[in-house]
């Protein structure tokens, strides 16, 4: 969705459309970067390999599946409404771009 986003070309006529567009894309990427933001401190802790401690990567997994289990559904959850709307968005710009 953000590809596509990246790749549209809107008629200046629908201004208001592709702006609000460009707000969502922008929305989901901060949701994003947040995600990997609070993944950054556990990420080499929840490798196969681990982080070369075993005890320290498994509290961080421990920790990983009890603090943050929420985050990933609140953040699956965004990315769903975000894309969804960025979906909506394109097929609305496309609509009246080439009305039938």
């Amino acid at each position: 969705a953000l590809l596509a986003v990246q790749t549209l070309d809107v008629d200046e006529s629908l201004f208001a459309y592709e702006s609000a567009l460009r707000v969502t894309a922008s929305q989901c990427l901060g949701t994003i970067t947040d995600f990997y933001g609070k993944l950054q401190q556990y990420q080499p802790h929840l490798r196969l390999t681990g982080s070369g401690s075993s005890f320290r990567s498994s509290i961080m997994k421990i920790e990983w599946a009890l603090c943050e289990s929420d985050d990933v559904a609140q953040s699956k959850s965004n990315l769903m409404a975000h894309t969804g709307a960025i979906q909506m968005l394109i097929g609305v710009i496309q609509m009246c771009e080439n009305p039938s």
